[in-house]
């Protein structure tokens, strides 16, 4: 069954502080990491399975679209052998609302490449002043406030990374605690980031050592664990990383961790790691390493449907090159790509 997608973009006013209808029709499908599948090939054998899956997202029925993405990603991996299959939908609201499915696999001979994560952490720490379960709070209320209607998307930043933000009244409080509470448990949360077996509790941690003032010790706190095993967690250090990149240019962020990232397995790894290279590509510093460790990989997520991917690519190929062959002028690009590698032969 051949999955059906939107091909007209409802226009929603980004000013708009109400949660706006969720998409209920896909506007892409996008494989990554291997030429044995293609869009076409997933469709035909799997498109009506993929849109249940997404209306049982959408109607947040969880535990029957987990079963269903689980079942899809079995199939796949048995049928094609791969080491890593993963399923991510990803719905827009403003400006362009949509949504968009990747279907991310790993090679098994592209693992040491791909996967080269930390080992698992061993160790429990206790939460340092309850910090851990007041972000949970702080989280939790803002999503109820966008759900809700009554959130509006914050304007400014008091700390080195923003979620929420604080800007609402009930959200106000909170940057007050965590500005007090998270210098006074530093070394604690470095070692929850660092060592402890939860990755949720990592996640956390890298959000609550925004708050700190010095962004040096912030990212040398964090590079060691953009390459941690659990997605959540390097999501979550290399967004507050893209953050820092973007408000503070003149704080050093080495760009190889970040290229190491790109190629990481999923599309949030992909999408946050060139949050970050947007700005540390306007570098001269940067662009020649860019280029020749990640260029070829941009120039497949430009060729995505799935705009976290797509459109960052294009921007961070601008960047490099200096010049604008257009969102879907793939082959120019590959030409400007090949003649900048073969400068170094």
């Amino acid at each position: 069954m051949k999955i059906f997608f939107l091909s007209t973009l409802l226009v929603i006013n980004s000013a708009c502080a109400t949660m706006p209808q969720t998409p209920n029709q896909l506007n892409g499908l996008d494989t990554f990491g291997s030429k044995r599948i293609t869009t076409s090939v997933i469709e035909q054998q799997f498109g009506s399975q993929l849109n249940q899956f997404a209306k049982a997202e959408e109607g947040r029925d969880f535990d029957k679209s987990s079963l269903i993405k689980q079942k899809i990603e079995s199939s796949i991996k048995n049928q094609y052998q791969f080491a890593y299959v993963k399923i991510s939908l990803i719905t827009y609201f403003q400006p362009n609302p949509g949504k968009y499915i990747t279907i991310d696999v790993v090679e098994p001979e592209d693992v040491a490449s791909r996967m080269a994560f930390l080992p698992e952490p061993k160790a429990k720490f206790d939460d340092p002043n309850g910090l851990i379960a007041l972000w949970e709070e702080y989280l939790q209320l803002g999503f109820e406030l966008q759900r809700s209607g009554q959130f509006e998307y914050p304007k400014t930043c008091h700390a080195w990374h923003c979620t929420h933000g604080f800007e609402n009244s009930k959200l106000a409080p909170y940057l007050k605690k965590f500005n007090e509470l998270v210098p006074l448990s530093e070394s604690k949360l470095v070692d929850i980031l660092h060592k402890d077996t939860r990755p949720q509790f990592r996640a956390n941690a890298a959000f609550l050592l925004a708050h700190i003032k010095n962004g040096k010790a912030l990212i040398r706190y964090l590079l060691p664990i953009v390459n941690d095993p659990a997605e959540v967690a390097r999501n979550n250090v290399v967004r507050v990383l893209s953050e820092v990149a973007m408000k503070h240019p003149k704080l050093h962020i080495p760009v190889e961790p970040i290229l190491k990232v790109l190629n990481f397995p999923a599309t949030t790894d992909r999408n946050k790691a060139s949050a970050v290279l947007e700005y540390l590509s306007l570098k001269e510093e940067n662009k020649l390493i860019i280029i020749r460790t990640a260029g070829k990989t941009l120039i497949e997520m430009l060729k995505l449907k799935q705009p976290n991917n797509h459109d960052p690519a294009y921007i961070i190929l601008k960047n490099l090159s200096g010049n604008d062959f257009g969102k879907h002028d793939y082959q120019a690009w590959e030409n400007w790509l090949n003649q900048e590698l073969s400068k170094d032969r």
